[in-house]
């Protein structure tokens, strides 16, 4: 008589967050960075500002629908990290706004933020793989060299360059999100395709 037959593990249970959740969170920061353009010095400024939106938002969308957004539900390490950089984000914003509140250093809040944004998009790519992550991380850390590289001596230049560039990212993942969704596979599963709105609650943050 033979033995049992091999013991299958049970399927490991991938979350469904849908992109409503992360909408909401993403319009919201869309339109804080977009707010950034108000203090463009001159009309010019300001067009380059929305240029460079476009520009974020179109490459995200160009990148994921040409390159197949394979990627894999994250691993435990994965969405911790995700879940420790999202909430980095936003103690990197209070220190800089109290820093700006006490010793007037306005211009550094946004390269700060920006700053934390690109670990967080990191964290997202290294942990999900997806294509939008990788040109996301691009125009993000584009945006914070602006900020960073700028502010000091031209701050409504800055802001305006790299507040319409993270306005574009967070702009191009609302995008994503909406496109139709992709099949699940198991994490470690190879080209696994991750659904859009796979951990979005940790996406929804990258901007994000």
């Amino acid at each position: 008589m033979s033995g049992p037959g091999p013991v299958r593990s049970p399927a490991r249970r991938v979350p469904r967050a849908g992109p409503r959740g992360a909408s909401a969170p993403l319009a919201v920061f869309a339109a804080a960075y977009a707010a950034c353009l108000l203090l463009a010095p001159d009309p010019r400024w300001a067009l380059g500002g929305i240029a460079a939106a476009a520009a974020g938002a179109g490459a995200i969308v160009a990148v994921d629908r040409l390159r197949a957004p394979r990627a894999r539900v994250p691993s435990r390490a994965g969405a911790a990290s995700i879940q420790l950089t999202a909430a980095a984000q936003g103690v990197a914003l209070v220190v800089a706004l109290v820093v700006a509140l006490t010793a007037g250093s306005w211009w550094a809040v946004l390269p700060v933020l920006l700053t934390a944004v690109c670990v967080h998009v990191a964290a997202l790519l290294i942990a999900l793989r997806r294509s939008a992550d990788v040109a996301a991380l691009v125009v993000v850390l584009a945006a914070a060299i602006v900020a960073w590289s700028l502010s000091p001596t031209s701050m409504r230049e800055a802001w305006t360059l790299g507040g319409g560039a993270a306005a574009g990212m967070c702009i191009g993942y609302l995008i994503v999100l909406r496109l139709p969704r992709r099949r699940v596979a198991a994490a470690g599963t190879p080209r696994a395709d991750l659904p859009v709105g796979a951990a979005d609650g940790a996406s929804a943050s990258s901007g994000q």
